[in-house]
């Protein structure tokens, strides 16, 4: 029996030790599967990061792909709109600024043209009623033309213009077209120089060029001493000139032939019929007309007009960045400000600077004061200009009538250094009908004391005052020294 309890206890032991062995198995399975959970767990974590790195790399793809196609799809684009070729570049390129613009600008048809019924002034106050009147008007001029000797006309060789006015430019630019591909004219731009007795410097330096040459003098008046100069150099001198006066001095120069209007138009359209009698004088020109002379031509826009003269005005006739027009190669020059840019072109960029204009003349206008000149009741105003003056010179018009002031003239002056003298610009109110006030007699009276003397025509005076140990500015007003009519 002791020996079957010690087999029992041995048994027991082992089973113990079975059981332990088991427990410790059962203890290396819970930490194998809770290792096992733990890498479930990381499993599932890995596996969620994956499929989240999956989705962003997929839709980099797709995004990849979607930009894939829209580029692909602009290549298409570009490869199916119709190709520029290099001529066309070369073209395009070639173009100046004013002329690409002046093409987008003419699909637009911002400003209508003569055909327009609108901004028309009344028939009571135009010297042409029609156009037609108008185009029968010139048979002065083309009956000049017509007497001159044969042939004369095409042996001129120096065109000598006004070089500080709009209807001088614009004529000699005439006589170029005229003789474009025809021969080389020397251009000569000079001023106005209306006294007697003193020839004018800039035709002595001159003389070398018009010596034995035909001269085309056009929108200029000159004085005894500057035409007996001209008729002594020059072979034959053809005047064309808008500005009536009485000088039968030019009759005594046998290689003279002058035209002289009778303010119905300016040079610039007597210059056209006279080099083109054929050919009814065209739009552009028309416009000049009607600003030059006041015309007044019912058949015409006002504002269009107005836009025109100021693009002409400041784009070429008085611009700072523009030389004097003096060779075949300047003229070309103009011909493309001219011609190579649209009517809207022109229009639009007139606009712009006619509103510029407007706001200027305005503050300049509102210092006029008034007083007495010379027995008138005038506006006047210490202010000189080369642009602007006559813009202002209306406004003054405009803001009496606004302050209930009743006035006669409107007198703008200022001192010029490079003459030692007073430049006076005098005016009546442009109406369209005769003047008023008898200008050429102021003159007359006080523009002969300053050898630059002065010139009177229609509603305008221009004259040289000195200023010495006997004359001042202030001598002519508050005088009575001419009365009114």
């Amino acid at each position: 029996m002791a020996v079957k309890k010690k087999t029992t206890k041995v048994n027991n032991s082992s089973t113990n030790k079975n059981n332990s062995s088991m427990n410790k198995n059962n203890s290396s399975t819970n930490k194998n599967n809770s290792n096992t959970n733990n890498n479930s767990k990381t499993n599932k974590n890995n596996n969620s990061n994956n499929s989240l790195n999956n989705n962003l790399i997929k839709k980099k793809i797709t995004s990849k792909k979607v930009l894939s196609k829209v580029k692909t799809s602009k290549l298409s684009k570009l490869n199916n709109s119709p190709k520029v070729n290099n001529k066309q570049r070369t073209n395009k390129s070639s173009e100046s600024f004013d002329q690409r613009l002046s093409n987008c600008i003419s699909k637009c048809h911002l400003f209508d043209d003569e055909s327009n019924k609108q901004a028309r002034v009344s028939k009571n106050y135009a010297f042409f009623r029609t156009e037609d009147e108008y185009q029968n008007s010139f048979q002065d001029i083309l009956s000049f033309e017509k007497n001159l000797p044969e042939g004369l006309k095409d042996e001129i060789d120096v065109v000598m213009y006004n070089v500080d006015k709009e209807d001088g430019l614009m004529s000699a630019f005439i006589a170029f077209d005229y003789f474009r591909g025809k021969k080389e004219l020397i251009y000569l731009p000079t001023k106005v120089s209306s006294h007697a007795t003193i020839l004018n410097y800039r035709l002595k330096g001159v003389e070398s060029k018009i010596k034995g040459r035909t001269v085309f003098l056009v929108d200029l008046s000159f004085g005894k001493a500057n035409y007996a100069f001209l008729s002594q150099h020059a072979k034959n001198v053809i005047i064309v000139d808008d500005h009536p006066f009485v000088n039968n001095d030019l009759k005594k120069y046998k290689n003279f032939y002058s035209f002289i209007g009778n303010d119905k138009h300016c040079a610039t359209t007597y210059s056209y019929k006279f080099f083109f009698p054929k050919k009814d004088v065209p739009l552009d020109y028309i416009y000049i007309d009607d600003s030059d002379r006041k015309l007044m031509l019912p058949f015409l826009n006002r504002g269009v007009q107005r836009y025109l003269t100021t693009y002409n005005n400041f784009k070429f006739v008085h611009s700072p960045y523009l030389p004097n027009f003096t060779t075949t190669a300047d003229f070309e020059k103009l011909q493309e400000l001219i011609n190579d840019v649209s009517f809207d072109y022109k229009c639009l960029v007139g606009k712009l600077y006619d509103e510029v204009c407007n706001n200027i003349k305005m503050q300049v206008a509102q210092n006029a004061v008034k007083k007495k000149f010379l027995g008138y009741t005038v506006y006047a105003l210490n202010y000189n200009d080369p642009v602007l003056y006559k813009m202002v010179s209306r406004e003054m018009f405009t803001l009496a009538d606004k302050r209930g002031d009743k006035i006669d003239l409107v007198v703008l002056f200022g001192y010029e250094f490079t003459s030692n003298a007073y430049k006076v610009f005098v005016s009546e109110r442009h109406t369209g009908k005769k003047p008023e006030y008898d200008l050429d007699q102021i003159v007359r009276q006080v523009g002969k004391f300053h050898p630059r003397g002065g010139k009177a025509t229609q509603y305008i005076a221009n004259f040289y005052y000195p200023r010495n140990k006997t004359h001042d500015i202030w001598d002519l007003f508050d005088d009575d020294k001419i009365k009114k009519n």
